[in-house]
């Protein structure tokens, strides 16, 4: 690309991203270690703090001080990725920078704290306007992180370098934004994928069950999304964060020539290397040569020839070491436009490789299969005697055969489908709960959804009816156990406890406490009379049985 093209829109954003591939490879562990240091703490409080607010049962009691800290930590976060983003410029510069201490750390923070809070409302805001603002408000508050450092604690002198610098060159920022999004959505749904699999790869390996083996519904859920972003915000934000470094870099660039004294520090430090290499190739000159009587008579050197040398180096120069960042050949007939984006360019020419292959071979293949079609399904010649000189007519053969298969899998697949159609469909007994057989209410393993509520409720005045009172409260209680699970408000296991069912549904029915709180007499009664020695009364029942009918009016 010209000079005064780039000037003007800019790099291609596939060069910035791979050059800020290439400066996260050579930056030190100390720089990784301080984005990490400050992310990796906020994401862990935010994972905690969305779980105990979504799941917990005292949650409201905890929930100032909790998002006090949480905020707290989003500050932290955002001074260290200040100091990930200075060390970064840094290393382009080719400078050591101010000493860093608690003062430079500080006036991070406060400008971060001054500017980002904000982002949080702006940045949301931006997508309402069908998107448009988006790549802007991204730009500068990638910008406000990337400047932090130099606006030596003014909000606002950080604030309009960032507009300065991101400013410039929007069809280039537009492009960045735009791969960052498809790549971002490759992230999380491999990262999903991956730990959606460890708990089924964990009791593959090692035969160890938990509750995302035994439901995979378990995993559909709020927190599990939320580790999802995550851990793809620890691997796609550092990479954001450097390609804004290197574009504030350019951008200023145009200006102060920090570009021209970069490349004139690396060319100065390559032309060290080479004296220091001259210099050790020189010393064995300087050794004053041996006399005749003490050493042995020289051999004759070794002779290399020229087109040896220039064979080896060309082996070398060919490999894998110095061509990964040879510019892609263009073919004669489609030379790359100045300007024109080298990812868009090659999807053209992968689309056109394709069209050009199906153009010239889906005639043939489709021809191919019309004509054993045609052999197969056409019409037949009037059969001849055989004689000894003819061949065997295998497609005639093959073709009563081949009718039967093809009838046999149709029939097949009409099976199956009927046998889906007929599981789906609702049988008389689900529609006629009264049809159901009573179940047993002396064994220990009935569990509640073996009849809707209103059976239960029918089976209980039967038994209270027959003088049965302590059966009459067990299908109180399962009636109360089945209109929950109806409402999704408890989830029915065999292995849960009452008190299990109880946290459950104080963690699910905080609008409607007296739900929790009837539902929790109805327990404790039936445990006092099931499993104590408690006796059931009438009262004792007809309580358990207002309190059903209050848990049906609050929660119908």
């Amino acid at each position: 690309m010209k000079a005064s093209v780039r000037k003007e829109i800019g790099r291609p954003a596939l060069d910035l991203i791979e050059d800020a591939v290439h400066l996260l490879r050579e930056a030190p562990l100390g720089v990784h270690l301080a984005y990490h240091v400050g992310t990796a703490p906020f994401l862990l409080a935010l994972l905690w703090f969305w779980s105990d607010m979504t799941r917990g049962a005292f949650a409201d009691q905890r929930c100032a001080r909790s998002a006090f800290g949480l905020a707290l930590l989003y500050l932290w976060m955002k001074a260290w990725q200040g100091v990930f983003a200075a060390r970064l410029a840094e290393g382009i510069r080719l400078e050591p920078g101010v000493p860093w201490g608690f003062r430079r750390w500080w006036r991070i923070l406060v400008t971060q704290a001054a500017i980002h809070p904000w982002g949080l409302l702006v940045f949301p805001a931006s997508f309402l306007p069908l998107m448009l603002p988006m790549p802007w408000v991204f730009a500068i508050l990638q910008g406000v992180t990337v400047g932090a450092d130099a606006a030596d604690g003014s909000a606002v002198a950080c604030l309009r370098r960032a507009w300065r610098a991101n400013v410039r060159w929007p069809g280039q920022n537009h492009a960045l934004v735009g791969l960052l999004i498809v790549v971002a959505f490759g992230v999380v749904l491999n990262v999903g994928i991956s730990l959606a699999c460890l708990p089924f790869l964990a009791r593959t390996l090692f035969g160890l069950e938990n509750a995302f083996t035994l439901s995979f519904e378990s995993l559909l859920n709020s927190t599990f999304l939320l580790g999802v972003l995550a851990l793809s915000h620890l691997v796609l934000d550092p990479l954001a964060k450097a390609i804004y470094v290197l574009r504030t870099f350019e951008s200023e660039s145009l200006h102060n020539g920090d570009d021209l004294r970069a490349r004139l520090k690396r060319q100065r430090a390559l032309g060290a290397a080479m004296a220091s290499v001259v210099l050790l190739l020189a010393l064995p000159a300087s050794v004053p040569p041996a006399r005749a009587g003490d050493v042995p008579a020289p051999t004759a050197p070794l002779a290399v020839k020229a087109p040896e040398l220039d064979r080896a180096l060309r082996s070398v120069l060919d490999g894998p070491d110095y061509t990964w960042r040879a510019p892609r050949e263009q073919s004669p007939e489609e030379p790359e436009r100045p300007g024109q984006n080298r990812f868009l360019a090659w999807l053209q020419r992968r689309a056109k490789a394709i069209g050009d292959f199906l153009d010239a071979n889906a005639g043939r293949v489709f021809g191919g299969i019309g004509r054993l079609f045609g052999k197969l399904f056409g019409p037949r010649p009037m059969p001849t005697l055989p004689t000894g000189n003819d061949q065997v007519d295998w497609v005639g053969g093959l073709r009563p055969v081949l009718m039967v298969l093809i009838a046999a899998g149709v029939g097949w697949i009409a099976w199956m489908l009927f046998g889906i159609w007929k599981k789906r469909r609702p049988t008389p007994a689900a529609d006629a709960p009264a049809m159901r057989t009573a179940p047993d209410l002396t064994q220990e393993n009935v569990s509640a959804d073996q009849l809707p509520e209103d059976g239960w409720l029918g089976l209980a005045r039967d038994l209270a009816a027959r003088g049965e009172l302590r059966l009459a409260v067990r299908a109180i209680y399962l009636a109360s156990l089945a209109h929950l699970a109806r409402r999704e408000w408890v989830r029915l296991a065999p292995f849960k406890t009452n008190r299990e069912y109880r946290r459950e549904l104080a963690r699910r029915s905080r609008g409607m406490p007296s739900v929790a709180a009837d539902f929790d007499a109805t327990a404790a009664a039936f445990d006092r009379v099931w499993y104590g020695n408690h006796p059931a009364s009438g009262e004792l029942l007809a309580e358990a049985e207002l309190r059903l009918d209050s848990i049906r009016r609050t929660a119908p």
